[in-house]
């Protein structure tokens, strides 16, 4: 399967999860490639048959807390997905919130089909990133 990952990563741990997410698929026989939202051209996600976005959770505790605006902008822009398949992960150091859904509801009302999304806690990242990883295979 050809696989896309864009990720928005602040302070290295989503490009962390994104790599082990990215080496887990390719284990299972993948054809996977990486790229941050800002590389990401729109022609690896219209060739790939399963799109993965990852955003850190930025905010403070309560207030502001969500995906990272550059994620939201790039999901808003991405051309209409008609039925492809998408997955969602978001990293976060308190409480994500409903950070990875809201990247989710963008991605649907973009024609996706939203197979899964999931958090994972920074101080956990390698666990978590493998065990999204499974959950698409």
């Amino acid at each position: 399967m050809n696989i896309f990952v864009a990720y928005e990563s602040r302070g290295g741990k989503t490009k962390k999860a994104a790599e082990i997410v990215a080496d887990s698929l390719r284990r299972k026989g993948n054809e996977v490639s990486v790229s941050p939202i800002s590389e990401a051209a729109t022609s690896e996600v219209q060739k790939a048959e399963l799109v993965i976005l990852g955003s850190w959770v930025e905010g403070f505790i309560l207030f502001g807390v969500g995906p990272a605006k550059a994620a939201i902008r790039w999901a808003e822009g991405l051309p209409m997905l008609d039925k492809k398949s998408v997955a969602v992960f978001c990293t976060y150091g308190f409480n994500p919130k409903n950070s990875a859904e809201v990247l989710a509801s963008i991605l649907k009302t973009k024609g996706a089909k939203v197979l899964t999304t999931q958090t994972m806690r920074r101080s956990d990242i390698t666990k978590a990133a493998e065990d999204f990883a499974q959950s698409l295979s």
